[in-house]
């Protein structure tokens, strides 16, 4: 699986691929804390799940058809539970496993597959 993670705080999004990538070799994930560099990897990347931290939430495009966000299962990251623009939320600072739970539903939901839980 495939992952874009787009969070203003580079030291988390550091810390989340770290761990991610230790414990899960099923995942790969990149990072970016810039908006249009994270776009324009979606342009030239297959990503299956895209999370961005909520302070892009103004500035993402879902409206149009050929937005990239489209083609991938996403989610807000957030502080809390909650429900931003009509999207799926995950909270940001779960442990590394219930991010991994909450990641692999988002995409089992989106491709309609399900995701062998390591």
């Amino acid at each position: 699986m495939r992952i874009l993670l787009l969070d203003k705080n580079a030291e988390y999004s550091r810390r989340v691929k770290y761990y991610f990538c230790k414990k899960y070799s099923n995942m790969q994930m990149s990072v970016s804390d810039n908006l249009k560099a994270a776009m324009d990897m979606l342009k030239t990347e297959k990503y299956d799940v895209v999370l961005a931290d909520i302070a892009f939430a103004d500035d993402l495009d879902f409206e149009s058809p050929d937005s990239a966000l489209s083609r991938a299962a996403f989610a807000f990251l957030s502080e809390t539970d909650e429900i931003i623009e009509g999207k799926e939320t995950i909270v940001k600072y779960l442990g590394v496993s219930e991010l991994y739970a909450a990641i692999c539903s988002l995409y089992e939901k989106k491709k309609n597959r399900v995701v062998k839980q390591t």
